[in-house]
């Protein structure tokens, strides 16, 4: 992995970590053209990466992080798997509350998988630059040499490297969200860590296959990471492909009063952004959060179509009713968006 230079602040990789880590996270937020993920989600998935991460400082001796490939790998995976089910568990517990859930197919997974992945790679470098107290020369999470500004290309490609790992574990739990059968589920779960565990392993591989610094060793970091990026990235047209062809069906028989949905990325971003510009927050708001729960109506709407087993289709059945209950209060609450007719965008 990339190295800290003997005699560097702890503090300095971990603002720098941080930094990056925020960035990615709004970043992986907007890459879902249908609806936003809520920032507390993130936060909540962040935060149980980071967990995830003291756990394996605790439990994992250094040696085997550090020094080896299959076990090093094999340990940060299913501590990631473990934190990436607990942090999906707190949401499926605040969907319990709220009435509907936050994660209904392939694009949300990969979504929340990315954050667990970066507060995995956050509370990495926490761990070895301030609870751990590494001393000089010890691994850690970025290459300092050459000041503040050096640093953040390596720590750029290391949070990206944790947030593409927990993509590809996060992408097995949205799959087994979507899927009909309980066994197919099973083998989403286990397609995502065996993706994730083999995309980990080749990354260890390669890049370690010299010491950092000298040449091409950056080189084939990129190239160890670039054959997961484009799984993600393919992942993501496949996901939002699917999701627009669903809203665009499951929305056009839904009652006209629950008012339009836009779907066109760029037409609704310009809207959103007229209204804010004119000072009408609250509308934009409103807006905002009226879309969101539309297109989690049209997803939920299809996964409930494709339910086999009777309790769960029963159980998405009263989510829907939720949300539609939600959806009419905020439609009475705004005479502008009633009985305007639903208008799907166009197919990807």
């Amino acid at each position: 992995m990339l190295a800290t230079v003997t005699g560097a602040p702890g503090l300095r990789p971990v603002a720098v970590v941080v930094v990056v880590g925020v960035a990615y996270l709004f970043a992986v937020r907007a890459v879902d053209l249908n609806e936003k993920e809520p920032l507390w989600a993130l936060a909540v998935l962040f935060a149980a990466g980071a967990a995830g991460a003291l756990a394996v400082a605790l439990v994992v001796p250094p040696a085997t992080l550090h020094l080896t490939v299959v076990p090093a790998a094999l340990a940060q995976e299913l501590a990631r798997l473990v934190a990436l089910a607990a942090g999906l568990g707190v949401l499926g517990a605040a969907a319990r509350w709220r009435g509907w859930s936050e994660v209904n197919g392939l694009v949300d997974g990969v979504v929340y998988g990315f954050a667990a992945g970066l507060g995995f790679a956050v509370g990495t470098v926490v761990v070895r630059e301030i609870v751990l107290a590494p001393s000089a020369g010890a691994v850690g999470a970025g290459a300092l040499r050459g000041g503040l500004w050096a640093s953040v290309w390596p720590t750029a490609l290391y949070g990206l490297f944790h947030g593409v790992l927990g993509s590809l574990a996060g992408a097995g739990f949205g799959a087994a969200a979507g899927a009909r059968w309980r066994p197919v589920q099973a083998l989403c779960l286990v397609a995502g860590l065996a993706g994730a565990l083999a995309a980990h392993v080749g990354y260890l591989a390669l890049s370690r296959g010299g010491a950092v610094g000298q040449p091409g060793a950056l080189g084939r970091t990129w190239l160890a990471l670039g054959l997961p990026l484009l799984v993600v990235a393919l992942l993501l047209v496949v996901g939002l492909s699917r999701e627009r062809r669903g809203i665009e069906e499951a929305l056009a028989g839904e009652d006209t009063t629950l008012g339009a949905v836009e779907l066109r990325g760029l037409r609704r971003r310009l809207g959103h952004l007229r209204l804010l510009v004119s000072g009408r927050v609250d509308l934009w708001h409103a807006e905002r959060v009226r879309h969101n729960r539309q297109v989690q109506l049209a997803l939920l709407k299809r996964r409930a179509g494709r339910a086999a087993d009777p309790e769960r289709r029963s159980r998405l059945e009263d989510e829907l009713g939720r949300l539609r209950q939600a959806l009419g209060r905020a439609g009475a609450g705004d005479p502008q968006r009633a009985g305007t007719p639903i208008r799907p965008g166009p197919r990807w």
